[in-house]
Formats: C-alpha cells, sequence, structure tokens
C-alpha cells in the first residue's frame, strides 16, 4: 500500500445490546442498521484506530461488506458501514485526529489533508439545492404567516379594547340608573313618611270633631232635660200663679232665655251636620283617590314587571357577550395551531364579524330599551309626584300602601344584589382579559422567537447558496465499488488516503488481511479537482449536524455555538422545539397551556 502514513482500523463485531446513545430518530434511517460504540471524540496519530460496531436485526451482513473511514468537509472522520453493493448502512459520530506533539502537527495535517477525499454523489447535491429552495420557501411562508398573526393578534386587541370600553360603558350606564333608582327610594321613604304623619294629624283632628260633637249633644241632651223641667215648672207655676205672679214673669224671662240658647244650639248642631257631610264627601273623595292611586301602583307593578324582565333580557346579552368574549378567547388560544387551521381561518374570521355585528345590534337594541325604560320611568315619577299630591288627603289604605312599600324594597334589594352579582361577574371577566393579556403578550414573545428561527434560516440558506455555488462549481463524486476485479492504479506521488480493501488482490491487502481497509480513488483521476476541493475546504466549516458551512473568518465560537443549538427542549404538549439558549422562552411557553387548561 503507496502513501506517506496509515490509520490502522481494528474492527470487533458486538450483538449484544445496543448502545444507549442511539436516538429514535437515528435508529429510523438506513444509516442506524449498524451502529458504532466507544468512539473516541479524538484518535492520537500513533495509536491504532479500533472500531466496535453492532449488527441490529434490520441488516443481514454480507462477507463482501466493508468498513472504511471517511473525511467531512472539515476535520471530521466517520466510520462507515458498506454494503457490497455500496450503500451506507451505518455512520459513527464524528471524530478527529491530533497528533503526537506540535512539531509533527503541520506535518501530519498536511499528508492527511492531501489523503482524505471528501466522497459525495450528484443526487446529494440535488438534495441540497432541494433543501435550499424548500428553505427558501418556507422562510417566505413563515414571513407570511408571522405577517398574517401580527395583523390578527391586532384585530383581536382592537376587538378586545372595544369590548372592555363596551362594557365599562355598560357598567357606567348601569350604576348610574342604580344610583337614581336608590336616590328615588329615598325620596319615595321620605314623602311616605310625611303622609304617614299627616295622616295621623287628620286622625287627630277627627277625632277631636268627633269629642266636639259628643260634648254638643250632651249639652243638646241638658238643654232637653232643661225644657222640660222647665215646662214643668211653668205648669207648676200656672197653677201656683196666682200665690207667686212675680215668680212667673221672672221664670217667662228664664224661658225666654232658654228658647234663645236652645236655637243657638240648633244652628251650632245644624253647622256641625254640615261640617260632618263634608269630612264624610272628603272622605269618600279620598278612598275615590286611593282607589286611583292602587290602580296606578298595579299598573306601575306591571311596568315594574317589564323593567325586570327587560333587565333579564339584559343579563342574557351580558351572559351573550361573556359567551363571545370567551369564544375569542378560545380563538386567540387556537392561534398557536395556525398552520393546521389556515383553510378555517377565513370563515371564522367572517363568522367572528358576523358575531360582532350581532352584537352591536344587540347592544344598540338594548341601549333603546334602556331609554325606553329610562322615559317610562320618568313618566312613573311624575305620576307618583301626582299620587302623592293627591295622597295628602287619604287615611284610609296606608296599611295596605305601607305593605306594597315594603315589597318594593324587598324587590329594590333583590336588584342590588343582582347589581351586586353583575359587578362580580364583570370583575372576573376583567381578571379573564389580564390572563388572557398575558396569554397574547407570551405569544408575542413566541412570535419573535419565530422571527428569530426566519433570520436564521436566511442565514442558512446563504449558506447554503455559497456551498452550492463551491460544490456545483468544480467537482463531483461517487461512492466506489471495492469488489471491482481491477484495482486502480495509485502513483506514488498522489496525495489521496488510501485504504485497504480486503477483498483486492493487491499485495498491500495481504500484508493488512487481518483489518478492513478502503480505496478512495477520485472518479475523474486528475489533481486539479483535488486542488479545488482542498481550496474550497481550506476557506469553510461545516457543521456535522444539518451541514450547513461557515467560513473560517469567523470566530469558532459562532460555529460551536451553532453546533449547541441542536439540542433543544420539547414542549410536552404541543411537542414544539426549543433551543438550549431559549430556557425562559420554553418556560413560559408551558405556562401559557397551563394557563389555558385552567
Amino acid at each position: 500500500m503507496t502513501g506517506k502514513s496509515l490509520l490502522r482500523l481494528d474492527t470487533m463485531n458486538e450483538n449484544q445490546e445496543e448502545p444507549e446513545t442511539e436516538t429514535a430518530s437515528l435508529y429510523s434511517s438506513t444509516f442506524a442498521q449498524v451502529i458504532f460504540a466507544n468512539v473516541e471524540k479524538v484518535y492520537m496519530t500513533d495509536v491504532p484506530v479500533k472500531c466496535n460496531y453492532t449488527l441490529t436485526p434490520r441488516i443481514t451482513a454480507h462477507p463482501k461488506d466493508w468498513i472504511g473511514i471517511f473525511k467531512d468537509y472539515n476535520d471530521f472522520y466517520q466510520f462507515c458501514y458498506v454494503t457490497q453493493k455500496g450503500e451506507i448502512r451505518g455512520a459513527s459520530t464524528p471524530f478527529g485526529f491530533r497528533p503526537v506533539n506540535s512539531n509533527m502537527s503541520d506535518h501530519l495535517d498536511n499528508d492527511y489533508n492531501q489523503e482524505m477525499l471528501i466522497i459525495t454523489t450528484q443526487d446529494k447535491l440535488e438534495e441540497t439545492e432541494r433543501e435550499k429552495d424548500a428553505l427558501t420557501t418556507n422562510n417566505l411562508k413563515l414571513v407570511l404567516e408571522n405577517a398574517a398573526l401580527k395583523e390578527k393578534i391586532k384585530e383581536f386587541e382592537t376587538q378586545a379594547e372595544q369590548d372592555k370600553e363596551e362594557h365599562s360603558t355598560a357598567l357606567e350606564m348601569i350604576k348610574k340608573d342604580r344610583m337614581v333608582l336608590e336616590k328615588q327610594m329615598l325620596e319615595q321613604k321620605v314623602e311616605t313618611k310625611a303622609q304617614i304623619e299627616k295622616a295621623e294629624q287628620l286622625r287627630k283632628e277627627l277625632a277631636e270633631k268627633e269629642a266636639a260633637c259628643l260634648s254638643v249633644q250632651r249639652e243638646n241632651q241638658d238643654l232637653q232635660a232643661k225644657m222640660t223641667s222647665a215646662q214643668a215648672s211653668v205648669e207648676q207655676s200656672k197653677q201656683e200663679r196666682d200665690k207667686a205672679a212675680d215668680k212667673g214673669k221672672q221664670l217667662q224671662q228664664e224661658t225666654t232665655a232658654l228658647k234663645m240658647e236652645i236655637s243657638t244650639k240648633e244652628t251650632e248642631l245644624t253647622s256641625l251636620s254640615e261640617t260632618k257631610d263634608q269630612i264624610a264627601r272628603e272622605l269618600k273623595v279620598a278612598l275615590d283617590n286611593l282607589q286611583h292611586i292602587q290602580s296606578d301602583l298595579n299598573k306601575q307593578k306591571k311596568e315594574n314587571e317589564k323593567l325586570t324582565e327587560e333587565l333579564k333580557k339584559m343579563s342574557e346579552t351580558e351572559t351573550e357577550l361573556q359567551n363571545q368574549i370567551a369564544k375569542v378567547h378560545l380563538l386567540q388560544q387556537a392561534l398557536s395551531h395556525s398552520e393546521k387551521l389556515k383553510a378555517s381561518h377565513s370563515n371564522t374570521e367572517r363568522q367572528l364579524q358576523e358575531q360582532v355585528e350581532n352584537l352591536h345590534h344587540r347592544l344598540k337594541a338594548t341601549e333603546e330599551q334602556v331609554q325606553k325604560a329610562e322615559q317610562r320611568h320618568v313618566q312613573t315619577t311624575a305620576e307618583l309626584r301626582a299620587a302623592e299630591a293627591d295622597r295628602e288627603r287619604s287615611d284610609a289604605n296606608l296599611h295596605d300602601a305601607h305593605q306594597e312599600i315594603q315589597h318594593w324594597k324587598s324587590k329594590f334589594e333583590k336588584m342590588d344584589q343582582m347589581f351586586s352579582k353583575s359587578e362580580v361577574r364583570f370583575k372576573d371577566i376583567e381578571h379573564e382579559l389580564d390572563t388572557k393579556t398575558h396569554i397574547i403578550d407570551l405569544r408575542t414573545m413566541e412570535v419573535a422567537d419565530l422571527q428569530e428561527e426566519i433570520k436564521k434560516l436566511n442565514r442558512k440558506i446563504d449558506d447554503l447558496r455559497v456551498g452550492s455555488n463551491h460544490r456545483s462549481g468544480s467537482f463531483q463524486l461517487e461512492h466506489p465499488n471495492p469488489y471491482s476485479l481491477t484495482v486502480p492504479k495509485v502513483h506514488s506521488g498522489h496525495t489521496g488516503l488510501l485504504f485497504g480493501n480486503p477483498y483486492s488482490e493487491c499485495d498491500v491487502n495481504k500484508a493488512e488481511s487481518d483489518e478492513f481497509l478502503d480505496v478512495v480513488q477520485n472518479p475523474d483521476g486528475t489533481e486539479n479537482s483535488q486542488n479545488t476541493v482542498e481550496g474550497i475546504l481550506a476557506e469553510c466549516q461545516k457543521c456535522p449536524v444539518c451541514e450547513v458551512l461557515f467560513p473560517l473568518k469567523l470566530d469558532d465560537f459562532d460555529f460551536e455555538q451553532h453546533v449547541q443549538k441542536h439540542f433543544v427542549y420539547d414542549c410536552p404538549v404541543c411537542q414544539k422545539h426549543f433551543p438550549d439558549n431559549k430556557q425562559n422562552v420554553y418556560q413560559a411557553h408551558v405556562e401559557s397551556h397551563f394557563l389555558e387548561f385552567d
């Protein structure tokens, strides 16, 4: 075997247990049918390289299968298991070589760089170009989706602010109506107290008048008794006229005086009877007024029942508004799944617009109903004032009116309870809106992260363009067939790395028959293509995971940071991936899911 240096490859087949380092994604690919274990990150150049591998049940070994070491675009190497058909069925993790001392490092690096060739295919180049096109299309889609999501978030925020303003105005109107009703209740209480006092005064006056009537009747009875006694005395005087003429004259004078007093008392009785008649008439008028007031109160009860029904309708509209708000929040939550629900977003937006228009119409109708109720309330207050003016002369059915007032008090207390419940509901709604705004903020953070990922994808696309331009410009490589009958001739001055083929008839392979070695040849057979490849690889380095090229002008820290970003966090709910340096965003994302469940 010709060449400046050789690498010994000690292979060991281990069919016992599979290593713990393999992942599910590699196990499902064709490159995981043969698993390489105990692969070091760095091998020394003066120590034999040992290769430990395990065959999985998915592959059947063939005597002509072979294992080789392949070099990547930069200083990374890999063990590859190649079948007799030239297909790769196993690849190890990348590793490197390090010289024993620093004096030999430059010489050995030049030797190994000259002896290694990059093996690739036209299909792989086409796949990279396809990946580049797919990344560009995905980038455009992500940009468009990001813009659409931002517009939708703005629309939802404006709708939420409008709903908040409408709810605040409705609450203010309800509070104002409540204050007006409380003032009216206080005024009614004061007026009822004044009416009760007036009724008590009327009762006292009636009692005094009745006492005066009784005293007059008693005086009349006394006068009648005096008349009878006077007549008896007159008869006695007539009988005794002869005996006492002087006494008779005095008695006549007394009788005339008594007659005058009787006439005055009769006039007083007639006046008292007239006053009684007037009082009876006034009582009848008061009773009629009370009956009229009772009919008005019944009408007011009916109107109040209508008002309660309207209030119930208002509460139903409020519940509908709450349901609509809940629907809006559910739609905001569904923004995270926008990629799956692109087709249904247009229909949902139309439905939301129709629902919002219906809600606006309902709010206008409720405002009109509230205005009508206020007008009715003004009319009822005017009627109550008129009834209060008429109620000053009423005295009979005050107990019933008092009971009705208590009934109204209980109703107003119920209304206060309903208003307090509505205030509690509105507070709950405000709390929910705060939580939803927090969720929206988290979504905006996720959108910012998506924008950063888009920028990273743009960088990858630019790097792929640079790599594709370098790769498609000068060379085209393919896998060699190690089972050809003729071994390719290698010049003494050839700079490619030569691995021995155990199935070739070369003398070098006979000398190294106990090792699996590979022979790699430049397909063109020229040294110019190799020089161009070495020039390209000297200017850039490639990520071992995603095959993104990085120029050597950049710092090694950027390259290492890019490699570390492949280790990500996975969301346990939506399976979304987050890089290692985005732990705070990952935690906020998971907390948003738990807030949605609450």
